[in-house]
């Protein structure tokens, strides 16, 4: 509980999305100090089974997503909220916590969706003219024909990069997940943050074009954090599409 809290102003520094994460921080300050900088260790590797996403629009950069099973009801164990509230988040329970933690730690957004309440396959496409979504935070919202969605066989779940919706929402009956990570076109996120006026953690990042290739890596921390908290859990299936694929300068 005595732990040193480091406030960095990142007002000045926004075109550097790499900057919006502890790791980012760290990598930077190693640098400008000329010492050995650390990253964050995974101790874990990825399922290799095959789930199926469909991808209707070139606004995707790459997508994956992963699918388990829980053994038990989670609950955040008190470190976890602790980390979040002083990261100035709050808790809403194990699943979506620990997306919140690897944000913090490795900038990288992520969602999931309760699997249960998916119906049929998950494809990522543009909004059709007159669709609507609730948001987690229970506000409707209107969609339009330039707005990038993740929807299923029935509905939209999601505003890509920006907010998820209450259809998949994980609540206190939760069993089974579809972990979401991916990395969407900038305009297009910005464009439906401003139309909508819903600006998130999420979308900010995704605006300033955060690095592709940390994707992975962040799908493994999660991985290796819910192990980590549930030894039982047990992965059905995993895919990871890269249709427009991007150099790596990390």
């Amino acid at each position: 509980m005595n732990d040193v809290v480091f406030d960095l102003d990142n007002k000045f520094i926004t075109n550097r999305p790499d900057l919006f994460s502890v790791v980012g921080n760290a990598r930077e300050i190693a640098c400008i100090e000329k010492k050995h900088f650390k990253n964050i260790d995974i101790k874990t590797s990825k399922p290799t089974n095959d789930l199926k996403v469909k991808i209707e629009s070139d606004k995707v950069i790459n997508y994956s997503l992963t699918e388990y099973t829980l053994p038990s009801l989670p609950v955040s164990p008190f470190l976890i909220q602790t980390l979040l509230r002083r990261s100035n988040q709050g808790s809403h329970g194990l699943l979506p916590d620990l997306t919140n933690i690897v944000m913090t730690e490795l900038g990288q957004p992520m969602h999931v969706f309760d699997a249960d309440k998916v119906k049929g396959g998950i494809t990522v496409r543009m909004a059709r003219m007159g669709e609507k979504m609730i948001t987690l935070d229970n506000k409707e919202v209107s969609l339009s024909e330039e707005m990038l969605v993740i929807a299923d066989d029935e509905a939209v779940l999601a505003l890509a990069g920006i907010k998820g919706g209450k259809k998949a929402e994980v609540d206190a009956n939760t069993k089974s997940i579809i972990l979401e990570c991916a990395n969407f076109d900038s305009i297009s996120v910005r464009k439906t943050a401003f139309k909508t006026g819903i600006r998130t953690d999420a979308s900010k990042r995704f605006e300033n074009n955060y690095p592709v290739a940390w994707a992975e890596h962040a799908v493994l921390r999660y991985v290796y954090l819910l192990q980590k908290e549930q030894p039982g859990v047990v992965y059905g299936a995993l895919t990871d599409v890269y249709p427009h694929p991007r150099p790596n300068f990390t």
